[in-house]
């Protein structure tokens, strides 16, 4: 028992020491891209870029993986009919794609159809615990997401006539770093 502790206190010693000399520190940061869009298309682009946030400036170079990339959404109908939201995403400075068709065999969808309520005035609200249930393709939005910058493309199966207007979307992208905190 007391070799045990003995062989506790070196390693705790040791790695409060290494800690102290900068060899692993690590730590995680996050950074929030926020915006907004009426669906006066059926599709939404907006191109993501956070290598100008300071987090991103200061950590890019020791990012070791992303841990959570979640968001928070706030959805008002326009419309008295339903409606579904769903998200694609592809690299950063490629083609900027116009059609459904296109989205689906160029992108990839990372954000599975969302239902809108039916009703003018109606509306929906999806927390951050709530996101994670509707991400998919993970590994790709992980890639993108440690680029620090990819498209974005809402879409709406209907015309897309004003049909509802995303009030706020907060995108959380977590990471995990060595070295520099």
């Amino acid at each position: 028992m007391k070799m045990l502790k003995s062989v506790l206190a070196l390693l705790t010693v040791l790695s409060a020491a290494l800690l102290i000399g900068g060899c692993l520190m690590s730590g995680t940061f996050t950074i929030v891209e926020e915006f907004s869009f009426t669906s006066e298309q059926a599709i939404y682009f907006y191109p993501v870029d956070v290598t100008d946030e300071e987090e991103w400036k200061d950590h890019k170079d020791d990012i070791d993986r992303i841990d959570i990339i979640g968001f928070e959404l706030w959805i008002t109908n326009n419309q008295a009919a339903p409606d579904t939201l769903a998200v694609y995403i592809d690299d950063y400075g490629e083609t900027e794609w116009n059609s459904l068709a296109q989205l689906q065999a160029n992108t990839v969808k990372v954000f599975g159809d969302l239902a809108i309520a039916g009703g003018v005035g109606t509306q929906t609200h999806v927390t951050y615990g709530q996101s994670l249930g509707y991400i998919q393709n993970v590994a790709e939005l992980r890639r993108l997401a440690k680029e620090g910058r990819f498209h974005y493309y809402g879409t709406s199966p209907g015309d897309g006539a004003a049909g509802y207007t995303v009030d706020s979307v907060r995108v959380v992208l977590t990471f995990e770093a060595s070295g520099g905190f």
